[in-house]
């Protein structure tokens, strides 16, 4: 019998610790993809970062250039000597201080002349004799441009620094090339815009001809690299790619002609195709221990089953035991089990006590535990709510920064009309209605933003409770869009319900729901579709309302159905979307109304989603 235990005990020793080889390994593989995956997360975040970093300036050319009094103004310039003595002069570099006081990372802005060959800068810098416009790179770009461009980095004639220029060319009414506005921005700085993120020290930004705009990793990116790099994108965005023996993830700025190229994290210790390797010998050999003791086990049962018929035979006629002698460990059983009569009893007690014992610790674990529990649910909370502060932040800014700019002008302006010459009188007050309604866009996006944040947050809002017919809701919403949206009547929008539904809840947060599920379908589902057709089914599931919502639109790729209720998250941005509409709908569905909602799409085949929310009265 001591044997058997004996080896009982090495065979469970030695499969806890190769258990433990695996579940470590695992662990490992998990956590690795893990750390991959949130890093490629947030490069794709790095991406977006700069592209709406510099989609801002140049949207801040744009609207600067837009104004006829800079095209008259380098239309009508004097020469070299005289140009400084016009009257418009002191409005030009006012604005430009204006403009440049915006950012803090734009190192100049200035207004180039064609006809003069000089450069109109902030701080009134004196163009040399000598200075050539023709040969100046960013000059040399924009010439082979739309109008609009983002130079490549160059060291600039004025400060001797590295960097680059976002130009907007000025013509006049003929379509000659009369200048352009300029906004320099050091190389150095570009690191500030993603200064917040976690793989900061891990980023190389070079251009397509390999220049570094960024190397904030030290190391070196050779030119078999960049043209390894260069090759691999077929209209891709984005690669994973080995470049001397360590693992990148690089995207393609086309837009910038830039390459962003971030080290991966998972150069851990082991390689993951080694470590399964090592979990296949491992469960190979746990397999072989479990066999051999199953083995030894059935040895063991076999004489268990020899000894319990001689205790069968012999409990009734006498306490005193003998088993017959096999010269084995069970010769010793009847004695044990004799001594185990007799102090049965006293044992009894004694494990009852224990069992009182760790019946206190057991309790005194789960009070812990839970307290932990509580501390980590509040610090994942903290963190949560830390982001979206910050994504908050990051949204209000660009609106209130152009109503801010926009303000400013019309400040200029106001000045000026106490010396304007009638006839420029009709033109400044031209200059200050469209200053207004730049001004006026902000706020109201400003204000729309603020407004879709209350609606995540204001939970009382749903406080108060009625009875109302869900199918009555979802059809005055429909009424309620059509009117809204025209477009919306061209579709088919049925509403069936396995019955007569009642819900005591609150109806606006349902209407909230179905709004913004039915305008997600319409301008992102039936984007390109002038028809189409949305289908609502609504049936009971003991006491939870179940809320199927299908449309045959363009559906969804993986990458983005996985992110549809993320805050902020759009695929239209750039036409104005927020981002929050299904975000409303998650918080409703999940913490407001304690339910579940999940997303079914393909691409190309539709949207689904099922709704769970336990609404319905007894």
């Amino acid at each position: 019998m001591k044997n058997y235990i004996l080896f009982s005990k090495k065979m469970i020793i030695i499969t806890i610790v190769a258990t433990v080889v695996i579940m470590a390994l695992l662990g490992y593989i998990k956590l690795n993809n893990i750390v991959v995956e949130r890093e490629i997360k947030e490069s794709f975040e790095i991406v977006n970062e700069i592209d709406r970093y510099f989609d801002n300036k140049i949207a801040m050319a744009n609207f600067v250039t837009e104004a006829v009094f800079y095209r008259d103004f380098l239309e009508n310039i004097g020469t070299r000597e005289s140009y400084r003595m016009d009257p418009d002069y002191p409005k030009v570099i006012e604005d430009l201080n204006s403009v440049r006081d915006i950012d803090g990372r734009i190192l100049n802005v200035f207004l180039s002349s064609v006809k003069l060959e000089i450069l109109i800068t902030h701080d009134e810098w004196d163009t040399p004799i000598d200075y050539d416009i023709d040969k100046r790179e960013w000059y040399i770009e924009l010439l082979k441009s739309d109008g609009t461009d983002i130079s490549t980095p160059y060291i600039d004639a004025i400060t001797g620094e590295y960097i680059i220029t976002v130009s907007k060319a000025i013509y006049n009414d003929e379509g000659e090339l009369l200048g352009s506005l300029g906004l320099d921005i050091k190389v150095a700085d570009i690191g500030s815009i993603i200064s917040n993120y976690t793989l900061m020290d891990k980023v190389v930004i070079m251009d397509k001809s390999g220049d570094v705009i960024l190397n904030s990793l030290g190391s070196d990116i050779t030119k078999v690299d960049l043209a390894r790099i260069s090759n691999s994108f077929t209209g891709d965005k984005f690669k994973s790619l080995e470049l001397s023996g360590k693992e990148y993830s690089i995207h393609n700025l086309d837009n910038l002609g830039w390459y962003l190229i971030i080290l991966s994290g998972n150069s851990g210790i082991f390689n993951t195709d080694i470590a399964f390797i090592i979990i296949y010998i491992m469960v190979i050999f746990i397999v072989a221990l479990v066999i051999l003791y199953l083995y030894r086990l059935n040895k063991n049962v076999v004489r268990l089953s020899e000894v319990e018929m001689e205790l069968s035979r012999n409990l009734d006629s006498t306490k005193s035991l003998r088993l017959k002698s096999k010269g084995d460990q069970y010769d010793g059983l009847a004695e044990i089990l004799n001594l185990y009569i007799e102090k049965n009893e006293n044992v009894s007690d004694s494990y009852e006590e224990k069992l009182n014992d760790k019946d206190e610790q057991i309790n005194r674990s789960i009070s812990v535990l839970t307290e932990i529990e509580s501390k980590i649910l509040e610090s994942d909370s903290l963190a949560e709510m830390g982001n979206i502060i910050a994504d908050i932040a990051h949204e209000v800014n660009t609106p209130l920064g152009n109503s801010i700019m926009g303000v400013s002008y019309i400040k200029t302006e106001v000045k000026n009309l106490k010396n304007i010459e009638p006839e420029y009188l009709e033109e400044a007050i031209q200059n200050m209605e469209k200053s207004i309604e730049f001004t006026e866009t902000g706020l109201k996006k400003t204000a729309k933003l603020i407004d879709h944040f209350k609606k995540v947050v204001n939970s009382e809002k749903y406080n108060k409770k009625v009875d109302f017919n869900i199918k009555y809701i979802i059809e005055e919403v429909v009424s309620e869009l059509i009117a809204l949206y025209p477009k919306l009547s061209n579709y088919d929008i049925d509403v069936s319900c396995d019955g007569d539904i009642s819900i005591y809840d609150n109806p606006d947060a349902y209407k909230e729901i179905f709004k913004n599920l039915i305008e997600n379908s319409l301008i992102h589902g039936y984007e390109g579709k002038d028809f189409g057709k949305i289908s609502v089914f609504l049936t009971k599931d003991n006491n939870d309302l179940v809320i199927i919502y299908d449309d045959d639109g363009n559906g969804m790729d993986k990458d983005i159905s996985s992110k549809v209720f993320k805050p902020f998250f759009s695929t239209k941005r750039s036409e104005g979307h927020l981002g929050l509409g299904m975000f409303i709908v998650y918080n409703i569905v999940e913490s407001r109304c304690k339910g579940k909602i999940i997303c079914d799409s393909h691409l190309g085949s539709g949207t689904e989603y099922k709704i769970r929310i336990p609404a319905l009265r007894d």
